[in-house]
């Protein structure tokens, strides 16, 4: 609560006093957005691992005790990936790891899966098609086709690329199952039976779950390599006057790491659209293409 009222009165003194907690701890990558903030640490075996939360911990309990904030318990939270942590006690209570924890609105899961987020936005969407249909039902197609954009469309732009761009076909195909919801709520027709609702997307100019994923991931990617150098020794090839990055390495956990992403998505895009000078114009191409 004291950290909401300085907010209010004075960001300044808020972000300066909370700035510390990033300078205080050496051990570990401080994490911080407004009041949230999350600390990560790491170590060679378990028992290390064990070591730097329990120093971590008892440096932040005493940053609070010193800065005058109250800190919550109850929204202390600790996670480990590749091995179960310790409880840790604060005071008389004891915090137990969990698996999986919520941060600036995003599940994350200690597997390093994305199942409980696509869960929730599966739930967010289909929400938002009730709303669609029941506070849309005396508006144009129109209109609910703004509220759509708004309150689903809006959702899945919010998840790209980070998120969208790693997860199974099938959890791809559960999102836009839930999309489809909307779009039948935005045209009114039944929940349930057929319908081309692909036909539907083209008509009023809706991408899908894939092609906002493939957008993102374009656009992302231009900002990450646009301005580096392609030249390279050695005759000029047809990657090199396409500007054709090599290909790293997809095995196991390398294949969802967002760089190794970005140089994928970077070789899709058209050589036009890399030799752009904007990030505007790089958009309005790739939605002509893609949408």
């Amino acid at each position: 609560m004291v950290g909401r009222i300085w907010i209010g009165t004075s960001p300044d003194l808020f972000n300066i006093a909370c700035l510390s907690q990033a300078l205080l701890c050496i051990i570990s990558e401080f994490i911080g957005y407004a009041d949230d903030g999350m600390d990560i640490v790491a170590g060679s075996s378990p028992a290390e691992c064990n070591a730097n939360l329990k120093t971590v911990v008892q440096e932040r309990v005493e940053w609070y005790k010193k800065i005058g904030l109250p800190l919550n318990i109850d929204k202390t939270e600790i996670m480990g990936f590749g091995f179960e942590p310790s409880p840790v006690e604060i005071g008389d209570i004891t915090i137990y790891p969990k698996n999986e924890m919520t941060f600036l609105g995003i599940k994350i899961q200690n597997n390093l899966k994305w199942s409980s987020q696509i869960s929730l936005l599966c739930n967010k969407i289909r929400s938002a098609a009730g709303r669609i249909r029941v506070d849309g039902r005396n508006l144009t197609t129109g209109d609910k086709r703004m509220l759509y954009m708004g309150w689903i469309q809006g959702l899945i732009f919010s998840n790209s690329p980070v998120v969208l761009a790693t997860i199974s076909s099938s959890e791809l195909s559960d999102l836009q199952t839930a999309c489809n919801a909307g779009i039948r709520a935005m045209v009114g027709i039944p929940k349930y039976g057929y319908a081309d609702i692909t036909a539907i997307r083209k008509k009023f100019r809706i991408p899908s779950v894939e092609d906002i994923v493939e957008y993102s991931l374009q656009c992302s990617a231009w900002k990450f390599f646009a301005h580096c150098s392609f030249e390279r020794p050695g005759p000029m090839t047809r990657s090199k006057a396409n500007m054709i990055l090599p290909h790293p390495d997809q095995r196991g956990h390398h294949a969802k790491i967002s760089e190794n992403l970005f140089v994928q998505a970077w070789n899709r895009i058209p050589l036009p659209v890399k030799k752009a000078d904007k990030l505007q114009n790089v958009k309005y191409h790739l939605k002509r293409t893609l949408f």
